[in-house]
């Protein structure tokens, strides 16, 4: 099978799998107390609202919103922390779990008055899913630009992904003060390394590559251990400050 080929095969088993997800994943009934973030901490959460086996953590540093992970539930739980449109999205994996919110939130954010497309970074096969959820909703993207017209162009509606190939390393975010790294396994799977204002932050799935990138001293790691899913992130139950 062809590049192009195994790209298409998996993102269909990537969206029949989101299809096909069951109840365990829903988000938490229970509502969620999160603290005030200032604007210039270096924050990382567990989404608020959602069960701690979810694979969803917002990072807050200067001034911008960065998400890892976008499961079934991630949309709301932007809105609790009263960031609902994210500067970037960062999945680990093609698991249908950290994708299943993504249509819901590449929309809502839109509809709130994004006026970019959405930034995704993902592991290689990331792009071919991006290209078929948008090919998917173009005709409604279209309703709602003709009936409602978001802030945005109609062309914000659309992701913009980055994909890092297997065993690769890429610089996928930077605003100057702000940086995200991406390590890939072979596997594909990747860790992401968050450096801001001095501080590092690694954020590792498990089966994914957890040696500190570029020898950077780390303040907090993320990484896998035997409470997390095999396939998946860390999901820490209490809210880490690193600057505040």
């Amino acid at each position: 099978m062809g590049r192009g080929g195994l790209k298409r095969a998996l993102a269909a088993l990537a969206l029949a799998a989101m299809a096909a997800c069951g109840a365990s994943n829903a988000p938490s009934a229970e509502p969620e107390e999160t603290p005030a973030i200032a604007p210039s901490a270096f924050a990382v959460m567990r989404c608020p609202g959602l069960n701690a086996g979810m694979p969803c953590l917002v990072v807050m540093a200067g001034g911008k919103t960065l998400v890892f992970g976008a499961p079934e539930g991630v949309t709301g739980a932007l809105e609790q922390l009263e960031r609902p449109i994210p500067d970037a999205v960062f999945v680990a994996t093609l698991n249908p779990d950290g994708l299943e919110g993504l249509a819901r939130l590449r929309n809502r954010s839109w509809v709130l008055g994004r006026t970019l497309p959405l930034s995704l970074v993902g592991p290689d096969g990331i792009d071919t899913f991006a290209a078929h959820l948008d090919e998917a909703h173009a005709r409604s993207d279209a309703v709602v630009y003709l009936n409602k017209r978001p802030a945005g162009n109609f062309d914000a509606a659309l992701l913009a992904p980055t994909a890092v190939p297997p065993a690769g390393q890429a610089r996928v975010f930077d605003t100057g003060d702000l940086t995200v790294d991406a390590l890939a396994a072979l596997s594909g799977q990747l860790t992401y390394l968050v450096r801001y204002d001095g501080r590092a932050l690694q954020i590792s799935p498990c089966n994914g590559p957890v040696t500190p990138m570029q020898g950077v001293p780390l303040d907090i790691s993320l990484d896998c251990d035997a409470l997390s899913d095999p396939a998946g992130w860390p999901f820490p139950a209490r809210t880490h400050l690193i600057v505040q």
